[in-house]
């Protein structure tokens, strides 16, 4: 599958850069902020980073299932 990704959705650096961070900003507000384990951390990070990549960047979601398979083929 091709895929090419956007850079600039909404036409302001900035708040593509905003929206781009957010999984980020998710991550280190709940580890440092409200002091959530770090297991939940993580996974509420990685899906935050899953929605902005589909609803934002319009990512195909077929692309974010297709990494487990290669990491999978990897391991092996």
């Amino acid at each position: 599958m091709h895929w090419t990704q956007i850079y600039d959705p909404f036409g302001h650096w900035w708040l593509s850069t905003l929206v781009a961070a957010l999984p980020i900003i998710v991550l280190f507000g709940l580890l440092a902020g409200l002091k959530v384990k770090p297991h939940w951390c993580a996974i509420a990070g990685a899906l935050t980073a899953m929605t902005v990549a589909i609803s934002v960047f319009k990512m195909p979601p077929v692309l974010l299932f297709s990494f487990s398979r290669c990491h999978r083929s990897l391991r092996s």
